[in-house]
């Protein structure tokens, strides 16, 4: 009959910066090797192998304090917040040792950025990419369906990222739509799609334009308010 091993876990404190940083050490099964990492939820953490006592992990941290300090930024908390669908999220970006792609993730009020150990890529990087995918699938699906619902004749959509406008269109047929159109509310999305869709039928912002965006956005003036405050 095997021995069951006892798992341990010590907290502690470490001093470093002029910040005081709270940590844990843990012993893990799967551990070859000691190891420090910031967790999801911005903890600090030394995990360690079960045949190393934890006054080890202790020792290992201390030694490697350089490190802590290099990802002292991802134990304090984030000042900046992300938009996405219009609502807020601050960050949380974490560095993985074992990983190899940037992972991103939304809970709650949270966007989670993973990053491989040692990427220098800036998270606003990170998110922009992230939007550029999602909005590549939601803005043409949204679209579409808007088009098929009020039988405006579109022929082609395309998500770009332009630097001064959130959308355009051409006498062809074509509607070129922002992705970061994406960090908007959905009532501002709609609008800015309803908006291009209509100059398929006025190349122009007469009064027979702005009368048709009426009729499918009747408070489309308060939304075109609402949108001129953000900037590209």
């Amino acid at each position: 009959m095997s021995k069951k091993i006892a798992i341990n876990v010590e907290s502690g404190i470490l001093s470093v910066a002029g910040k005081t940083i709270a940590y844990t050490v843990k012993q893990s099964g799967r551990a070859r090797r000691m190891t420090i990492k910031i967790s999801r939820d911005r903890k600090l953490e030394v995990i360690i192998p079960t045949v190393v006592p934890t006054p080890e992990g202790h020792r290992f941290l201390r030694e490697h304090q350089d490190w802590v300090i290099k990802k002292l930024q991802l134990l304090l908390p984030v000042q900046k917040t992300y938009l996405y669908f219009g609502k807020q999220y601050k960050l949380a970006h974490l560095h993985n040792r074992e990983g190899t792609k940037h992972k991103i993730s939304l809970e709650q009020d949270t966007l989670y950025i993973e990053s491989p150990f040692g990427s220098t890529v800036p998270p606003a990087t990170i998110f922009e990419q992230f939007i550029k995918y999602q909005g590549k699938k939601y803005l043409s699906a949204r679209c579409i369906e808007l088009a098929a619902q009020y039988s405006f004749p579109v022929k082609k959509i395309t998500v770009r990222g332009q630097k001064s406008r959130w959308g355009s269109c051409s006498r062809r047929g074509s509607v070129s739509l922002n992705f970061r159109l994406m960090q908007l509310r959905k009532e501002m999305i709609d609008y800015v799609i309803i908006h291009e869709l209509c100059h398929l039928r006025h190349m122009n912002h007469s009064k027979d334009f702005w009368n048709e965006v009426g009729i499918y956005i009747p408070g489309y003036k308060a939304l075109d308010k609402e949108l001129n405050k953000f900037r590209l």
